[in-house]
């Protein structure tokens, strides 16, 4: 006895209801028939997306990223939380958000962190010797004996005569980053290279030329006449003193005599009286 396993194929067709609603309708489901949507091109604002009938009773705004509201009507300030995961600075724009960095820093390639600036691997950040890079920014540095400008940059050398000028007791002048003392006329540089001494006119062709005497005085000197003299215009000659009777006749209307006290008086010839002026006749 030989046994066989046979099968029978059947086909059978099966019939569904398909529902396509027209432009303006919409299909919900549980619910029979197409429901009219209420989406309308301006229903969502900021690009959001209707979508009919979400929950079954209304219309509902998908939102674009950066927006929310029922409307998508709202911009979502992304800086409130966590500082929109900036490292620095977090600014808000409509829709979206950026970070920034302070000054010195760049942003990473991850657009939130930021990361230090070398300005020294730029130029040597600008500086004439050296530049220390810091974060955030530089500066430039001298060798001894030099500084920085008023520019911070280029370095020029100190003027020693800032500072109490420079140990001078008159005048400091600066050559080269060395402060030199230079003294004011009638003195010159003690041995220390700094006091001024005072000169002795004197001592040199007696003042430079005085006809009599010479008086030294502190920087300068002056000269001096003696007794029946004067001093002249240019400073040094001395002229004969004209005293007393040789002067107008002493201002006497007759007689003049001169007294050994370098004074005079004034005599009337006879039959006249000295006036009460000491000087006319009467």
């Amino acid at each position: 006895t030989v046994y066989f396993h046979t099968y029978k194929k059947v086909n059978r067709t099966r019939r569904h209801t398909v529902a396509e609603c027209c432009a303006g309708w919409v299909h919900v489901p549980g619910m029979d028939g197409c429901q009219r949507a209420n989406c309308t091109a301006d229903l969502c604002h900021n690009g959001g997306t209707c979508i009919p009938f979400r929950n079954g009773t209304e219309d509902i705004c998908e939102c674009a990223p950066g927006f929310t509201g029922s409307k998508c009507q709202y911009d979502i300030n992304e800086c409130i939380a966590d500082n929109g995961g900036c490292h620095h600075d977090c600014v808000n724009t409509i829709g979206t958000f950026y970070c920034r960095c302070w000054s010195g820093f760049e942003l990473e390639e991850n657009g939130k962190h930021c990361k230090d600036i070398d300005e020294c691997a730029i130029s040597n950040g600008g500086c004439s010797h050296r530049c220390v890079n810091s974060p955030g920014g530089h500066r430039c540095e001298c060798p001894p004996g030099m500084q920085v400008n008023s520019g911070g940059r280029k370095c020029v050398a100190i003027d020693p005569c800032l500072e109490k000028k420079g140990g001078c007791q008159h005048h400091c002048v600066n050559e080269n980053g060395r402060a030199r003392c230079q003294c004011f006329a009638g003195f010159h540089l003690g041995y220390d290279r700094k006091t001024c001494v005072d000169i002795d006119e004197c001592k040199v062709q007696n003042g430079g030329g005085c006809q009599h005497d010479c008086v030294n005085t502190y920087g300068s000197y002056r000269c001096h006449c003696r007794s029946g003299f004067t001093l002249a215009d240019d400073g040094r000659s001395c002229d004969e003193s004209l005293s007393g009777c040789q002067v107008a006749n002493g201002g006497c209307q007759h007689d003049c005599y001169d007294q050994p006290n370098g004074s005079h008086v004034c005599k009337c010839r006879d039959g006249y009286d000295l006036g009460a002026d000491g000087k006319s006749c009467i």
